[in-house]
């Protein structure tokens, strides 16, 4: 199954059951046309607790729900 870059976009990210933000941009190996990184803006309870930052560069371990 294919999917656009858009559609990405917005997606909850997961750490386990936890919702910890959402996908705002992705990084893509040109040479092989990979993901290989997402932007991920936290949720507040999750920047404050764990991070103290909105944003982060993460490599794609976490999994997208609809």
């Amino acid at each position: 199954m294919r999917m656009k870059s858009k559609e990405f976009m917005d997606k909850d990210v997961y750490l386990g059951s936890e919702k910890i933000g959402k996908v705002k941009d992705i990084g893509i190996d040109p040479e092989n046309w990979k993901v290989t990184h997402l932007e991920v803006e936290l949720t507040k309870d999750v920047a404050e607790s764990c991070l103290a930052q909105r944003k982060v560069e993460c490599e794609t371990c976490w999994t997208l729900q609809p």
